[in-house]
């Protein structure tokens, strides 16, 4: 258990390396940041849902509803949050994120833990069977490679923003 605590923050120290390197490299605020972060992690989790070669009523429906709520939740609260602290970021709110980060680090892990092996889970299956099935001639490489994209796609990029979600907006506590 030890191991795994260790390198979900090792994941965390590289998603927050990695979100100041971008924040530098285009010049935008940690909030702007974070809300194209989301925005990205909405507009990936529904092209997922079209790359696949699923049923439009079994498989795509249900999965743009579920997205659907989640935009709507995080677009909600979230962007307006974030829009309100991007014109009045100072060093007050950057201990707050910074804080808050922190918290996220804890709260966060069974989420992260649940979506690991859903992510885990999604990929391997999706990829197994749709080669069996490539290897049976059932489905063309075409689908093939849509059906592995879409599961690449989906639920880790999902995990991928619980992971952003942990970073401080500097590299250092400011508590």
């Amino acid at each position: 258990m030890e191991a795994l605590t260790r390198l979900d923050e090792a994941l965390i120290d590289a998603a927050e390396k990695a979100l100041l390197a971008g924040r530098t490299k285009l010049e935008i605020s940690f909030p702007h940041a974070i809300r194209l972060c989301a925005s990205i992690t909405i507009v990936m989790l529904a092209s997922s849902v079209f790359l696949s070669s699923g049923d439009l009523l079994t498989v795509k429906v249900p999965l743009l509803g579920l997205y659907a709520v989640l935009a709507f939740t995080v677009g909600k609260t979230l962007f307006r949050d974030l829009a309100y602290f991007d014109g009045k970021w100072n060093s007050e709110a950057e201990r707050g994120f910074a804080k808050k980060a922190m918290e996220n680090r804890v709260k966060l892990r069974p989420a992260r833990a649940i979506l690991w092996a859903f992510a885990v889970m999604s990929v391997l299956f999706t990829s197994t069977l749709s080669l069996r099935l490539l290897e049976l001639d059932a489905i063309s490489p075409l689908n093939a490679g849509r059906d592995i994209l879409s599961s690449l796609l989906g639920i880790p990029v999902l995990l991928i923003y619980l992971y952003i979600m942990c970073a401080r907006p500097s590299g250092r506590v400011t508590l």
